[in-house]
């Protein structure tokens, strides 16, 4: 399974994405394959989330 903020990554969703990092989630949680939102964002192309979740501290 994938946290919401991985699912949220996954469909390029920048509101939830901003949503779930206002209210404090780990940006770099890993999903049960190793992936973090940062890897799905970037898999997907989604540039501006990539941005949020860098600006938000992932790595």
């Amino acid at each position: 399974g994938n946290t919401p903020l991985i699912e949220a990554c996954r469909i390029g969703d920048w509101k939830i994405v901003n949503l779930l990092i206002e209210n404090g989630v780990d940006v770099n949680k890993e999903n049960k394959d190793g992936n973090t939102p940062l890897i799905e964002a970037c898999n997907q192309g989604y540039n501006n989330i990539v941005n949020l979740l860098i600006e938000n501290g992932a790595d």
